[in-house]
C-alpha cells in the first residue's frame, strides 16, 4: 500500500508540473519570422519565444521553413514553421526547451536520413524529459554523447556527408584522403590495384598503413569488430576493406593513437573503425561512372541500400557492384618503358633477358673463344647443335627486356558485395541482432613468361659448347604468358543481443565468424623448381636444353619444361571466430560528474589453412594448417576530477582515464598492456589532452607455421638483386647458387610498442564555427617481425649464415653457402610527428561555407634493422601529407574544391619532387514537391547528381627512379566521376 501511495504521489506531482508547463506554453507571443533558412529561422524563433531551441547545424542544413506571423503560442509557431519539412520538434517538459531533428520515422511523410558531422546520437523522450542516447566512439569502450566531439583520444570522424563531398566511389579512394595513412613506398593506389615497387600492378585490396609502420600495424574494425586478415601466406599480413560498399557506410572513425589496451593486438599505428548504417529507413540506389580523359580506364559502380522497420523488426540491406578497366603502362610517358635514362633515371630493363636471352661468365672474364664475357643466344636454332662459332655473331651483343609496353600500371578488377542487417527489439533490455556479409573481388594481373636468372649450366651438359660452367638469363616464351587471376571471397556472420539494463548500464553479447579464401591462379607458373632444373642439366641420359630460341620447336620433348614449373595455383584460407561481451555504465557520481566504466571479455580462435599442399620444393617440415586461441579481458574507467558543479580557476574540466587489457595466447602466453589519459579544459573553448599506452602485435600464423622449404637462390653482383657483401671476406660480393631457407619460424616473439600523444583542441569563441586541433605523437616500435634482405642477413645475422670450408685464399672463413631467410624479430622504429586539423563553418544568407584542412608531418623516423646495426634516419622518406577543401552549400546545391599535397621526399637515394592535385566537386540535390504528380517531379524527388573532376590540372606525378617511374601519386592523372543517387 505504501508503494502504491508513493507512485500516486509521484504521478500527481508529475501531472502538476506538466500542467504548469503547458499553461506556460499557452502564453502567446507576437511572431514575425519570414520564410527562409531553417537555422536562421530557429534562432529567431528562440529569441522571440524565449525558449531554448537545440538543433544540429547539419540536421537543418538546406531546409527552408515557412513564414510565421501573428500572435501564437511557442508550440503553434513552431508547428507552422516546420510544416511540410522533414523536421520535427520535441519539448522537454521540465525546461520547456525544444529539440529539433530530422524525421527518421519509417511512417513519416518521407523518410530522411540523418546526417551529422559527429557520430549519430539518437535522442528520445522519457517521462517528458529529453534524453540524449550515448554511443561508443572509437578509442573508448565507454559510451559518450555525440556532442562531446573532442575528448581524450585523437579520433577523426568522417561523416557520410564528408565522404559524399569528396566524390569518391570506393573505400580505396577514400583512404588516400587520410593524411596519416602512408602507402608503402612505391604503393601509389590503395585499393586500386597498383604497387609500383613491382613491375606490374597487383591486387585490388584496400589496406591502411597509419604512421607508415606497415599495413599489419593498423587494426581495422567494422562496427567495432575485427575483419579477417589476408595475405598472411604471402607476407603482406593486413586487413582488407575492399569488400565494404560505400553505400553501407554511416561514418568512418580513425584513432591515430595506439589502442592495444582496448582492442588487443595490431592496434599499434592506430585503429580504423567503419560504422555501417543501422538506423536508415527507406531505400536508395547509386550509380557512378568514372574515367580518364585520354584513356579507357573506366570504373563503373552500382550500389543500393534499403532499410525498413515493421513493429519491432528492423532490416537493412546493401550491396554494390564495381568493375574497372586496366591502365596500361604504355598510356603514360613516365611508365611506358623500364628505361628511365631519357627522364634522368636508370635503365631498369632486365639486362640480357630480352630477345632470345644471354649466356655469360659471372667473373667478367671472356667466354672461351669470344672476346666478351657475354653473348646472346643465337636465333633460329633448337640449341642441340651449337658450337662456340655459333656465338661469334652475338659476341658481346645482348638484348634487354623492357616490360613497360606489356604490363599494366593498374590492373582490371571486379568487386561484388552484399550485406544484410537485422534487429529485433523484444524489450528495452533485450534486442537481438544479426548481420551477414559477403564480398568477392577478382583481379587480373599481366605477368611474364617463366623466367630464369643466373642459372648455372654445368660444363658436362652436352649442349653447352663452352666446356666450362656458364650462367644463363632468359625468358621461356614457348611456355606462354603467366597472367595471374587473384580472387578473394569473404563471408562474415555476426549475431548477438544488446540492451539497456539498469541505471543507464548497457551490455552487448555477440558471436561472429569471418572467413576469407584468397587464391592465385597463374595459368602458367612463372617459377621453376631450380633444384630439379639443375639436376636435369646434368642428366647424362637426357640432358635439358636451355640454350635455344623459344620460337623454334624441338629443343626438349613435349611437356618436359612444364614438369619443372612450380604449382600455378596457391592461396590461403584465414578464419576468425569470436565470442565477445562488453558492458558500460556509471559507477557513482562525483561533484564533477559521473565515474563511468566499461569492461568485457573476448574468446577468439584464429585459423589459417595454406591452400598449396602440393608444392614441389624440397620440404623439410610442412604444416598445411595452423590455429591458435586467444582469451582476453579488458577494463576502462573515466574519472571526472573537476568540472560540473566543482570547478576551479582555469579548470573548467579535468578528467582522467585508464584502461588495461590482458590477452592469453595459446602459443605465446599472456600479454598485458595499459593505457592512461588525461583531459584538461581550462576554458570551455580550449582543451588539452594526453595519452600514454603500450601495445603489442603477435606474429601471424603464417610467420610461425608456414611450411619450411629450401631452394637454390642465385646471388648476383647487381645491388638490389639478391645482392650481399660478405664482411668476413673483405666485403666481397656473394655470388652464385646459395641454398636458401624460407617459411615459418616458431621461435618468433611478439612485437612491442609504446606511444605517447599530446594534443590541443581550440574552438575559437571569437570566430564562430572555427576549430583547430594539433596533436604530437611519439612512438617506439621494437622487436619488429619481418624478412631481412640478403645483405643485412650476411652483415648482421651471422647465426643465420652457413659457410663452406676455408679456401686457403687469405680469409679465415669460407664462402657463404646457405642463408636462412625466415622472418625474425629484427627491427626497431622510433618516430615522432604532428597531426593538425582545422574546420571553419560560416553560415550566410547565401549559403554555408565550410573550410577544412588536415596535415601530418613526420619529425623523426629512425629504423634499426638489427641490434648491432646503426639506426637509419628514414624521415626524409616520409613526406608531409596535407589535404584542404572549401565547400559552399545552398538550397540543395553544393560545390567545392579539394587540394591534396605531398611534400618532396627521398626515395632510392633521389629526391622526389612535391606534388599537388586539385579536385573539383559540384552536386545538386532535389527534394521535390510531394504535392506534384508529374513524372519529372517524381524523378527528381530526393535525387542527387554530382560531378567530380580529380586532378583537374592534369598534373603528372613527379618522376621517381623506379621501373614504373612514379610513386605515392595516382598515375591516372586527370579523371572524372559522374554519380547519381536516387532515394526511392
Amino acid at each position: 500500500m505504501r508503494t502504491l501511495f508513493h507512485l500516486l504521489r509521484a504521478a500527481l506531482a508529475g501531472a502538476l508540473i506538466l500542467t504548469a508547463a503547458l499553461a506556460a506554453d499557452d502564453a502567446k507571443t507576437i511572431y514575425d519570422i519570414p520564410a527562409g533558412d531553417a537555422a536562421a529561422a530557429l534562432k529567431q524563433f528562440s529569441a522571440t519565444s524565449g525558449r531554448e531551441t537545440l538543433f544540429a547545424a547539419d540536421a537543418v542544413r538546406g531546409v527552408k521553413t515557412a513564414a510565421v506571423k501573428g500572435e501564437l503560442t511557442a508550440q503553434e509557431a513552431l508547428d507552422l514553421m516546420l510544416a511540410d519539412t522533414a523536421l520535427t520538434a520535441t519539448q522537454d517538459a521540465k525546461t520547456g526547451a525544444f529539440a529539433v531533428r530530422r524525421n527518421a520515422l519509417p511512417n513519416g511523410p518521407r523518410a530522411v536520413e540523418r546526417v551529422s558531422d559527429r557520430p549519430e546520437s539518437k535522442s528520445r523522450v522519457e517521462d517528458g524529459m529529453l534524453v540524449l542516447e550515448q554511443i561508443e566512439v572509437t578509442g573508448s569502450r565507454i559510451r559518450q554523447e555525440s556532442v562531446n566531439a573532442a575528448g581524450v583520444n585523437p579520433v577523426i570522424t568522417y561523416t557520410r556527408r564528408e565522404i559524399d563531398r569528396l566524390g569518391v566511389t570506393t573505400l580505396g579512394d577514400f583512404t588516400r584522403r587520410i593524411t596519416q595513412n602512408v602507402p608503402t613506398l612505391g604503393n601509389s593506389l590503395q585499393g586500386a590495384g597498383l604497387t609500383s615497387s613491382s613491375p606490374f600492378a597487383t591486387d585490388a585490396r584496400t589496406t591502411l598503413n597509419l604512421r607508415g609502420l606497415g599495413n599489419n600495424t593498423t587494426l581495422v574494425l567494422v562496427n567495432g569488430r575485427r575483419v579477417p586478415k589476408t595475405g598472411q601466406g604471402f607476407g603482406t599480413d593486413d586487413y582488407d576493406l575492399g569488400g565494404i560498399p560505400l553505400a553501407a557506410v554511416e561514418r568512418i572513425e580513425v584513432l591515430t593513437d595506439g589502442a592495444s589496451a582496448l582492442y588487443g593486438a595490431d592496434a599499434i599505428g592506430g585503429v580504423v573503425n567503419v560504422i555501417l548504417r543501422q538506423s536508415y529507413y527507406g531505400a536508395e540506389v547509386n550509380f557512378s561512372y568514372g574515367n580518364t580523359f585520354d584513356s579507357d580506364t573506366a570504373e563503373r559502380n552500382v550500389t543500393f541500400a534499403g532499410g525498413a522497420r515493421g513493429g519491432r523488426l528492423g532490416v537493412f540491406v546493401s550491396g554494390s557492384w564495381t568493375d574497372a578497366n586496366a591502365l596500361a603502362r604504355r598510356d603514360r610517358p613516365f611508365s611506358a618503358s623500364d628505361d628511365k635514362r631519357p627522364l634522368g633515371g636508370s635503365d631498369f630493363r632486365r639486362a640480357g633477358a630480352g630477345g632470345t636471352g644471354r649466356v655469360y661468365r659471372s667473373n667478367g672474364q671472356p667466354l672461351p673463344g669470344l672476346t666478351s664475357s657475354q653473348a646472346g643466344i643465337p636465333a633460329n636454332q633448337n640449341g642441340r647443335s651449337l658450337t662456340i662459332a655459333s656465338f661469334v655473331p652475338t659476341d658481346g651483343i645482348v638484348s634487354a627486356a623492357d616490360l613497360g609496353p606489356v604490363h599494366n600500371a593498374i590492373s582490371p578488377y571486379r568487386r561484388r558485395n552484399l550485406s544484410i542487417d537485422l534487429d529485433l527489439k523484444v524489450k528495452d533490455w533485450l534486442t537481438f541482432f544479426a548481420s551477414g556479409r559477403y564480398s568477392e573481388a577478382e583481379t587480373h594481373t599481366t605477368a611474364d613468361s617463366p623466367l630464369i636468372v643466373g642459372l648455372t649450366i654445368p660444363a658436362n651438359n652436352p649442349y653447352n659448347p663452352f666446356g666450362i660452367a656458364v650462367q644463363l638469363d632468359r625468358y621461356f616464351y614457348e611456355l606462354g604468358p603467366s597472367d595471374v587471376t587473384e580472387r578473394t571471397v569473404t563471408p562474415t556472420f555476426t549475431a548477438g543481443a544488446r540492451g539497456n539494463i539498469f541505471s543507464g548500464w548497457r551490455y552487448e553479447l555477440g558471436a561472429s565468424q569471418a572467413r576469407t579464401t584468397r587464391s592465385f591462379d597463374q595459368g602458367v607458373s612463372r617459377s621453376f623448381n631450380l633444384s630439379q632444373v639443375v639436376a636435369a642439366l646434368s642428366d647424362v641420359t637426357n640432358p635439358l636444353v636451355v640454350l635455344h630460341d623459344s620460337s623454334v620447336a624441338g629443343a626438349n620433348t613435349a611437356g618436359r619444361l612444364e614438369s619443372f614449373l612450380l604449382p600455378s595455383y596457391y592461396g590461403e584460407k584465414p578464419r576468425t571466430s569470436t565470442l565477445d561481451f562488453k558492458a558500460d555504465g556509471k559507477l557513482f557520481q562525483l561533484p564533477a560528474g559521473d565515474v563511468a566504466t566499461a569492461f568485457g571479455g573476448e574468446r577468439r580462435v584464429e585459423q589459417l589453412e595454406f591452400a598449396n599442399p602440393t608444392a614441389t620444393v624440397a620440404t623439410t617440415t610442412f604444416r598445411d594448417s595452423a590455429s591458435r586461441s586467444v582469451n582476453a579481458a579488458f577494463a576502462e574507467v573515466a574519472v571526472p576530477v573537476l568540472g560540473g558543479d566543482w570547478r576551479l580557476p582555469l579548470v573548467d574540466r579535468l578528467e582522467l582515464t585508464a584502461a588495461i587489457r590482458t590477452d592469453d595466447y595459446s602459443d605465446f602466453g599472456r600479454s598485458t598492456v595499459p593505457r592512461v589519459g588525461a583531459l584538461w579544459r581550462p576554458k570551455p573553448w580550449v582543451l588539452f589532452r594526453a595519452t600514454k599506452s603500450e601495445g603489442f602485435k603477435t606474429p601471424t600464423l603464417a610467420q610461425l607455421y608456414q611450411s619450411v622449404s629450401t631452394f637454390n637462390r642465385v646471388f648476383t653482383a647487381t645491388p638490389g638483386v639478391n645482392y650481399a657483401l660478405d664482411p668476413l671476406r673483405n666485403y666481397e660480393p656473394v655470388l652464385g647458387n646459395v641454398l636458401s631457407t624460407q617459411g615459418g619460424n616458431p621461435n618468433l616473439k611478439p612485437e612491442q610498442s609504446r606511444t605517447e600523444n599530446l594534443g590541443l583542441v581550440i574552438e575559437f569563441p571569437w570566430v564562430k564555427g572555427l576549430s583547430l586541433s594539433l596533436d604530437r605523437y611519439d612512438l617506439e616500435f621494437t622487436d619488429r617481425v619481418g624478412s631481412v634482405n640478403p645483405n643485412d642477413i650476411v652483415q648482421f645475422f651471422p647465426e643465420r649464415v652457413r659457410r663452406g670450408p676455408p679456401l686457403n685464399d687469405g680469409f679465415p672463413v669460407g664462402k657463404v653457402t646457405e642463408v636462412d631467410f625466415r622472418a625474425v624479430n629484427f627491427a626497431r622504429i622510433d618516430t615522432t610527428g604532428y597531426d593538425a586539423r582545422i574546420t571553419w563553418r560560416v553560415p550566410t544568407s547565401h549559403g554555408e561555407f565550410t573550410l577544412e584542412g588536415a596535415g601530418s608531418k613526420v619529425i623523426t623516423y629512425h629504423q634499426q634493422s638489427a641490434p648491432t646495426a646503426a639506426p637509419v634516419n628514414l624521415g626524409p622518406q616520409r613526406p608531409i601529407r596535407a589535404i584542404g577543401s572549401l565547400f559552399w552549400s545552398h538550397r540543395g546545391w553544393e560545390a567545392g574544391v579539394t587540394w591534396r599535397y605531398i611534400d618532396k621526399f627521398m626515395a632510392s637515394g633521389r629526391l622526389i619532387s612535391s606534388s599537388a592535385e586539385w579536385d573539383l566537386q559540384i552536386s545538386r540535390e532535389f527534394k521535390g514537391d510531394t504535392t506534384q504528380r508529374s513524372v519529372w517531379s517524381k524523378v527528381k524527388r530526393d535525387l542527387r547528381v554530382s560531378l567530380s573532376v580529380f586532378n583537374v590540372l592534369d598534373a603528372e606525378p613527379p618522376f621517381a627512379n623506379t621501373p614504373v617511374g612514379f610513386t605515392a601519386t595516382d598515375p591516372r592523372m586527370a579523371r572524372y566521376v559522374i554519380a547519381v543517387r536516387k532515394k526511392l
